[in-house]
């Protein structure tokens, strides 16, 4: 974890109220877990912003399998022997399409059929059908002989098999390559703070209790007030631009899982549901599919309390070991198994996330940036210097998220009823 950049009080002017301390560590030492507080302390927090107004990172692409479009009906792959197939504009060239490719139904896994691509001409691809005898021995494919296949959905995915080269074969510069994009993204920055002021008078009073510095106290007060802000702002700021009479704001957890392009139906589902494990197991399939656990993942569910009680009661009967706890970054979890990898999901209670969700999260995907120099400010003018015997401090921090690939690391679903019976 990043170290504050700042440590002590660097160059300001008391007089003009801008004597700034830096309190970084502050931010970057998870609070004590409980019920307001329970997603802040399991993301990574790093200090390196130098741009006050975004941050912006690189979301590498994964490079494409797959290849979509959609044919009429009885046309194309809708049909059992057509051998012209059409393709979204622009999917050939970024699959790398060539001659020589097997191609198979990535939608319906129940389709046996793989054709070959045996020209292109830019997305219409003419194919062998049942192509050595991959669906049927009847009617085989080959290059020379038309093949009888299967009847596809008219917007079935296919996925790529295999680039097949002949005895021989030599590369050409005019076919296609596959290429993968380095796209810049990027979140605006919050700027938050609480402050307050204390009078002479109420600084030199003797206090009982836990602090008799009345200053220290009122400080340390805000900084769990702060510590709300951060846990809400994490899940339900919307992504505004900052800029003069703009209160601005980052994009948060629920704003990239509801916005993202492509999410709605797939990564964003809103059908009504009553919880039970065959929803989650769905939540983590999809995951799966998405290619999410093939690389480091670091998988947590987000969920109000009624919702972890509900996954208690699961099978109550059944095999304890779903409900096992697990530490997660320092929070302790009740966890669910799912049934594809067999991994124990932790299940962490947040009394923020609505109450008829359930979010499935990569925290590997995740990270908050702090403005250097601005994680945790104290802009502090004594007692008697222009503010009428005033002491006063102003606690301000200026943060983002970044979230990558969020259609791959996030999964929401809103709409939920959690039972215990």
């Amino acid at each position: 974890m990043a170290l504050a950049s700042h440590m002590s009080w660097y160059t300001g002017d008391a007089t003009a109220n801008t004597w700034i301390q830096d309190f970084s560590t502050l931010v970057l030492q998870p609070p004590l877990p409980g019920a307001e507080i329970s997603v802040w302390p399991i993301i990574g927090k790093l200090i390196d912003g130098t741009e006050p107004t975004k941050f912006e990172w690189t979301e590498e692409e994964l490079s494409q399998i797959t290849i979509s479009g959609t044919e009429g009906s009885g046309d194309g792959w809708n049909s059992t022997t057509d051998t012209e197939w059409d393709f979204t504009a622009g999917q050939c060239a970024a699959a790398g399409i060539r001659k020589g490719v097997l191609l198979k139904n990535f939608t319906d896994k129940t389709k046996s059929e793989v054709v070959q691509v045996i020209d292109i001409s830019t997305d219409k691809l003419t194919v062998v059908r049942n192509y050595g005898g991959s669906y049927s021995s009847s009617n085989v494919g080959t290059p020379s002989v038309a093949g009888t296949g299967e009847a596809h959905g008219v917007s079935d995915v296919f996925e790529i098999v295999a680039y097949l080269n002949p005895e021989g074969s030599t590369v050409v510069t005019s076919d296609n390559k596959v290429k993968r994009n380095r796209t810049p993204r990027y979140n605006y920055y919050s700027l938050l703070d609480d402050w307050d002021t204390i009078t002479a008078d109420d600084m030199v009073r003797t206090y009982r209790g836990s602090s008799p510095d009345n200053w220290g106290y009122q400080m340390d007060g805000l900084k769990q007030r702060l510590d709300r802000q951060f846990e809400k702002h994490l899940l339900f700021s919307p992504q505004v631009a900052r800029a003069a009479g703009i209160y601005g704001s980052m994009g948060g957890l629920l704003w990239y899982a509801k916005n993202t392009t492509g999410a709605a139906n797939n990564s964003y589902i809103t059908t009504a549901d009553t919880f039970d494990y065959e929803v989650f197991d769905d939540a983590m399939k999809y995951l799966y599919e998405k290619g999410t656990l093939d690389g480091s993942h670091d998988i947590v569910c987000l969920m109000p309390p009624a919702g972890v009680q509900a996954a208690a009661y699961i099978h109550s009967d059944a095999q304890q070991a779903e409900y096992m706890n697990e530490t997660v970054r320092g929070l302790r979890c009740t966890t669910l198994s799912n049934t594809i990898t067999g991994d124990r999901i932790p299940l962490v209670p947040s009394n923020n996330i609505p109450s008829d969700s359930f979010m499935l999260l990569n925290l590997n995907a995740l990270r908050v940036h702090f403005l250097q120099g601005r994680a945790l400010s104290a802009y502090n003018s004594k007692v008697g210097e222009a503010l009428n015997d005033w002491q006063a401090a102003r606690l301000i921090s200026e943060m983002t998220l970044e979230f990558q690939r969020p259609l791959e690391n996030c999964y929401l679903h809103t709409g939920i009823t959690y039972s215990r019976s």
